[in-house]
């Protein structure tokens, strides 16, 4: 099993758990059904339909989905005024690199968060970080690169220390698994996956951890400052990871008692405000996703 790589793209900060939940549904999900999921997507690529199909994990409670990267990019289509179709899946197998999301656009298959927004840019000529100083896109770049990063190790950290007791309820109310068969899951998880000498060493890296992602959520309320945005009156791309990030922190009513970066960023006013900011223009229609009523958007198009 290649742990990293799944991390990588499953994980979301501060839901852990829910990401792992993600993970039972996809393995215990009837063969048969992943390949007609396949089956369809092969017909999409055929067809080479020149609207963005966006193929993200589902979405829940706290956000427009449960993937940190699966919202960055949804994020930027809506602030880039792409239409788009939207599908809610948990089958990683169409896609190239076995990750989420992905796009299919005039027959191509494009995936990975960084991956994709570039491929929008170029294909559709976006001007969005066209005003950006080169200082400006390498301060951006190193923090979009951080919070993806981080986000692994928040994984770890949700599965293996008493967040779990906070974020598990979400996972329970997303998903109509029993109690008993979430937990016999994150038992197998623990034992099989954190157990591997890979990730065991996480264990002592723990303080290190929340004192370094402390830090790094520090830097981005001082890079806001008394800005709307990252790097000034508009959104740039950049900002599509770091909202994507915060938004499930700043909507779990758990978080301070979570860990120290995420008390942090929960009672962090401007952090706040600056998620509400980045909701109001990129997600107007946020409460209705959340509770899996989807309605169409002057952005895009959105089906289930």
């Amino acid at each position: 099993m290649d742990v990293s790589a799944g991390v990588d793209v499953t994980c979301v900060i501060a839901v852990g758990v829910a990401v792992v939940a993600s993970v039972y549904v996809c393995l215990m999900r009837p063969t048969h059904k992943r390949w007609n999921h396949t089956g369809n997507v092969k017909e999409v690529l055929q067809t080479g339909d020149n609207i963005i199909r966006l193929f993200i994990y589902p979405r829940w409670h706290l956000g427009p989905s449960i993937s940190l990267p699966c919202v960055a990019v949804e994020t930027f289509l809506r602030l880039a005024n792409v239409p788009y179709k939207v599908q809610a899946t948990y089958d990683v197998f169409p896609s190239p690199t076995r990750t989420l999301p992905y796009i299919i656009h005039e027959g191509k298959c494009v995936a990975g968060c960084t991956v994709i927004i570039q491929y929008l840019m170029d294909t559709f000529k976006l001007k969005m970080d066209d005003g950006l100083e080169s200082m400006q896109h390498a301060v951006g770049t190193a923090l979009r690169n951080m919070l993806l990063y981080e986000a692994r190790f928040a994984l770890h950290h949700t599965l293996a220390h008493q967040a779990v007791l906070y974020t598990a309820p979400c996972a329970l109310r997303c998903w109509k698994f029993s109690a008993a068969s979430i937990a016999c899951f994150l038992l197998w998880f623990r034992r099989h996956v954190l157990g591997t000498s890979k990730l065991a060493q996480l264990n002592v890296l723990r303080e290190r951890y929340d004192s370094s992602y402390l830090m790094d959520l520090e830097a981005v309320e001082t890079l806001i400052g008394d800005k709307p945005f990252l790097f000034g009156d508009r959104p740039t791309s950049y900002d599509c990871v770091v909202y994507a990030a915060l938004l499930p922190i700043v909507r779990m009513k758990e978080a301070k008692f979570v860990s120290e970066p995420f008390a942090f960023a929960a009672r962090s006013l401007l952090l706040r405000e600056y998620v509400n900011r980045m909701t109001n223009v990129a997600f107007r229609d946020l409460e209705h996703l959340c509770c899996g009523e989807e309605k169409l958007s002057t952005r895009g198009s959105c089906v289930s």
